[in-house]
């Protein structure tokens, strides 16, 4: 497809399926050109769509959220505010009370609860991030496909 796309128009977005010289290996692009084809690969997000869906978690729960990727995700680890956000778009999505404790122990109930709630919407959450993920604050970008899919299902 990009080959015949670049014939066609003279450029492509995309990068090329090249081999190796002995046609045992085949790659999407140089190897030279990692640095576009892995996060092409694994889903990456543009900092755009980021501040958007941190900015409509903001709009919709009240809470100020940082649009720093890391003071988001140090935010939003606990799952205090993505339970506020699933109790705001639909009230019977989580059940129990949210944990207000700064504890390990409070954010993993919260987390848990999220990952209960986002049945409600029936979203599988753990095939975009992991609840260990969100805990230790890592994958923001699991994190960030997990909202917009929620956000395309309550829009």
């Amino acid at each position: 497809m990009a080959t015949g796309w670049k014939r066609f128009t003279g450029s492509s977005p995309y990068p090329v399926l090249s081999s190796s010289s002995n046609g045992t290996m085949s790659t999407y692009g140089s190897k030279q050109d990692r640095n576009y084809r892995i996060p092409w690969l694994q889903g990456k997000h543009s900092r755009n769509e980021e501040i958007q869906m941190l900015a409509w978690i903001s709009e919709i729960t009240g809470e100020p959220i940082s649009q720093d990727r890391d003071t988001a995700l140090e935010q939003l680890h606990d799952g205090r505010i993505l339970c506020r956000l699933l109790q705001r778009l639909s009230r019977g999505a989580v059940c129990r009370t949210i944990n207000e404790r700064p504890s390990p122990f409070g954010a993993s109930e919260n987390i848990a609860r999220f990952f209960e709630a986002l049945d409600y919407f029936d979203i599988k959450g753990l095939t975009y991030i992991s609840p260990n993920e969100l805990l230790e604050e890592r994958n923001m970008d699991g994190l960030i496909s997990l909202l917009e899919n929620l956000y395309r299902r309550v829009r």
